[in-house]
């Protein structure tokens, strides 16, 4: 099992180059080591959220949502917060990469906002829950904040296309209230990229 979290952080950067294929293969190797290993369940669940997150970056967010479904059943039993928060932050993305997929492809966007909003409703739960757990984590609960803010904002896309733009108003208003907090803690904690990455999603926001 030593080996195996050396390989997930190293699939990690690899998603970041846009190596997806590269970064599925290293999960894959983690996944075997880790199971290898025996009761390491942890790091079972980190190699599971690994993979879960190359399919969301690699725009398979059904597959990450089983991926990160499997990483929180691994890890169900075991009092891992920051673990857990990471993986419902996943599965708030991969909801989210859902929805934004199935408004964008779909023909009929009144038909498409109602099933976003069912979808948002699922991804919300899973978002609040990482802003939860990862309280303890500050670098971590900002990431929730942005991904949280970003997921109101695309609930908020629904409302337009559904022509209601008093609840769109409201929803809106939580997505900058999200944006701003972590942008304004991120600049507090000398953590530029995070605090770049709020603002330019407050961008988008607005645009």
């Amino acid at each position: 099992t030593d080996l195996a979290p050396v390989l997930i952080n190293l699939s990690y950067a690899m998603v970041l180059t846009g190596e997806f294929r590269h970064a599925r293969l290293l999960t894959e190797e983690a996944e075997g080591w880790a199971r290898r290993g025996g009761s390491n369940t942890l790091v079972l669940s980190r190699a599971l959220n690994a993979r879960a997150l190359v399919e969301v970056y690699d725009n398979h967010p059904r597959d990450a949502l089983r991926y990160a479904g499997r990483a929180l059943d691994v890890a169900g039993g075991v009092h891992a917060p920051r673990l857990h928060g990471l993986i419902y932050m996943t599965r708030a993305r991969a909801h989210r990469y859902l929805m934004v997929t199935e408004i964008e492809e779909d023909t009929s966007p009144p038909l498409a906002a109602t099933r976003g909003s069912i979808m948002g409703e699922e991804a919300l739960k899973d978002a609040n829950q990482a802003v939860n757990l990862l309280k303890s984590s500050p670098a971590d609960r900002i990431a929730a904040l942005i991904e949280r803010g970003c997921l109101y904002r695309e609930i908020a896309r629904g409302y337009v296309h559904k022509h209601d733009s008093v609840t769109m108003v409201q929803v809106v208003r939580r997505s900058e209230e999200d944006l701003r907090r972590a942008a304004m803690v991120a600049s507090a904690m000398h953590l530029p990229d995070q605090a770049a990455a709020a603002w330019v999603n407050l961008g988008w926001l607005w645009y």
